[in-house]
């Protein structure tokens, strides 16, 4: 009988130890399941946001309303469990049988919590125009500058940027001139020293007064003396930044201005180059700016909101038969109907399949029919990710408060 309860402890114990051990494994698989699930989430949100914005394509090529929907928050929790089972028999013979078990086990309950994209926040982020900084910053991040000016820009100058028009081929020609330029490393950006703008032209001597200068000065203004005894009333702005060119030569510079459509100001440079100093401008802009620096030319730019990216885009997804009739068709100036989808194609390739595609970089299913971009397009995926980025940018508004929150544990 000693024996026999000697036995039922020792196995109790036994047990009770490797319910220990399971328990204190249990604290030690934290950072085991921080490693092993973080880059799942991190994939997860990625595809997803990859999806959405396909589907906002898809959506606004068959001229339907887009809409976004915004992860606020991704809370996971994790719980732990161990159960511990001890059993044994003395059968009628005096043999005696004992078993032990150990079942540990643990579960994740993800709570995610979505804010859709509406009101301020979504006529700041989806139909606000991109500012001229956004551009400079994407140029200045390592984007390839036709691409950015073929998805951003609508207007430069007196170039259109839309198939439909004429100047459309000029366009295109300065980007990818720009582009070469900044593939050899001689386009850059620069600081210029600004002269301001004049706020009041004719200011009288007797309203200018000692505590006039001290305002002015504290507040950014100067009050300039003229000849005629009165003063100008300036207001400075600091500096500009500018797009610096250097062509190789004159010849090369005369391509860009004639493809521009205008006569920048030049500068000799070293080797017979030829350097302009551009200042990209919103045209909503109602002040005159002038800079320090006379070689600097002002070049107007109107830059699409993410909206007009997106329709813009869009105009390269290739619609299933039948499907034409559900979207505009797009006609040139003389009435005939233009496939803009050819003029993308290098930019941005949108596919359709009845079926799943198997080797898809991003695919979403719409209409019973599948659209996608093939994994080996790295332009159409460059394209893309641009896009994403925008959206990014643009989101320069507080987020409202989450109005929709699920929890996906089962």
């Amino acid at each position: 009988m000693v024996s026999f309860v000697r036995n039922i402890c020792n196995q109790r114990w036994l047990s009770l130890a490797g319910f220990i051990l399971v328990i204190l494994g249990g604290c030690a698989l934290g950072p085991k399941v921080l490693k092993s699930h973080r880059p799942l989430y991190n994939q997860a949100v990625q595809r997803s946001a990859n999806e959405e914005l396909l589907l906002n394509l898809v959506r606004v090529r068959y001229r339907e309303p887009v809409r976004f929907m915004q992860i606020g928050s991704i809370t996971s929790n994790f719980s732990y469990t161990a159960d511990l089972s001890l059993t044994g028999t003395v059968p009628a013979d005096g043999a005696k049988a004992f078993s032990s078990g150990v079942r540990v086990g643990y579960r994740d309950t993800p709570t995610l919590t979505y804010t859709p994209l509406e009101g301020e926040r979504f006529v700041s982020q989806i139909m606000k125009e991109t500012p001229v900084a956004v551009f400079i910053l994407l140029v200045r991040g390592g984007w390839r500058i036709e691409r950015v000016m073929r998805i951003a820009i609508d207007r430069m100058a007196e170039l259109y940027n839309s198939p439909q028009i004429e100047s459309y081929a000029r366009f295109i020609k300065l980007a990818k001139m720009w582009d070469k330029l900044q593939a050899r490393g001689n386009l850059t950006f620069v600081k210029v020293p600004d002269a301001g703008y004049v706020v009041a032209e004719r200011v009288p001597t007797e309203e200018v007064r000692l505590w006039s200068h001290l305002t002015t000065d504290k507040g950014g203004y100067a009050l300039e003396p003229r000849k005629d005894g009165h003063y100008r009333l300036r207001k400075l702005t600091g500096f500009t930044v500018v797009m610096e060119l250097r062509y190789a030569n004159a010849a090369e510079a005369d391509q860009a201005d004639a493809a521009l459509g205008l006569n920048p100001k030049r500068r000799a440079g070293p080797n017979g180059s030829v350097i302009q100093w551009l200042w990209l401008t919103d045209p909503i802009d109602i002040y005159k700016f002038e800079t320090e620096a006379k070689e600097v030319t002002r070049v107007p730019v109107w830059l699409r909101s993410f909206f007009n990216q997106l329709f813009y885009a869009a105009r390269s997804l290739a619609l299933p038969p039948g499907d034409e009739k559900r979207t505009r068709i797009f006609r040139n100036a003389q009435g005939e109907p233009i496939d803009q989808r050819s003029f993308l194609l290098d930019l941005l390739d949108i596919r359709f399949s009845k079926t799943r595609p198997e080797d898809a970089f991003v695919s979403v299913r719409y209409r019973d029919t599948w659209f996608y971009i093939e994994d080996q397009n790295w332009q159409s995926k460059d394209t893309f990710n641009l896009l994403l980025v925008i959206f990014e940018l643009q989101s320069n508004v507080e987020p409202t408060s989450p109005v929709l929150t699920i929890p996906v544990g089962g």
